[in-house]
């Protein structure tokens, strides 16, 4: 009983702790942030998440594609909001740190001051997006959630969820487009009161004199139905 109680304590001394390690983008000698082996590849109770993006930062963002030919890459500043179906981050600022990139590269100069903030970096050519094999190893991995965004400002999202086992996960999310909530009843109802389109009055019958007066009252139309 005394050596089967020896042993034990033997083992656990062995065991290795779960480690979260930061890895630069940039550092090809290591091929994987995560330095346990027993990373979930797959589990049922994976959270989902979600990206929200205002339209102010949707406008940075699409300046930044359209102004650039290469890579880039850009820090997320966030807040998380609460949902009880999936995570929820909404991104509230872009920072550019200092980098050299190439068509299709990106190398930040000091990736220490993205640690805890999102991510996002451009693939600078048309169609869907998507992360590359070195994405999810030396960017997708660093970060709570990294996005990708291609010349047409198609957007993927990879995120790091915590899975009941203990171990960390690395799941396909979804971004949401926040755009601002403008009144425009009051705007469009006097604009109806001022549009008219043009009437034409003209026989119906050679044999009559009444006459038929076309032309619509924008105010009483439905603007999804067509009239032509």
């Amino acid at each position: 009983m005394e050596v089967e109680q020896a042993l034990v304590k033997k083992r656990r001394k062995k065991r290795k702790e779960k480690t979260w390690e930061i890895v630069v983008m940039d550092d090809r000698n290591k091929s994987s942030e995560w330095v346990d082996d027993s990373v979930c590849e797959e589990c049922p109770h994976k959270a989902k998440v979600r990206v929200v993006i205002p339209y102010p930062l949707l406008a940075k963002i699409s300046k930044m594609v359209s102004s650039f030919y290469t890579e880039w890459l850009g820090y997320l500043d966030y807040e998380q909001l609460e949902d009880k179906n999936k995570i929820v981050y909404r991104a509230t600022e872009i920072t550019i740190p200092d980098q050299e990139v190439t068509y299709s590269s990106v190398n930040v100069n000091d990736p220490a001051i993205g640690i805890g903030k999102g991510v996002i970096h451009c693939h600078p050519w048309n169609g869907y997006s998507s992360h590359s094999t070195t994405d999810e190893d030396y960017v997708d991995r660093n970060h709570p959630f990294s996005i990708v965004v291609s010349k047409d400002l198609d957007f993927s999202v990879k995120a790091v969820v915590d899975v009941p086992c203990g171990s960390k996960m690395l799941v396909d999310g979804e971004v949401e487009v926040e755009y601002p909530d403008v009144d425009t009843k009051a705007f469009l109802e006097e604009a109806k009161k001022r549009i008219k389109e043009k009437s034409y009055t003209y026989k119906y019958s050679s044999s009559k004199k009444a006459t038929v007066t076309t032309g619509r009252d924008y105010r009483y139309l439905d603007p999804y139905t067509s009239y032509w």
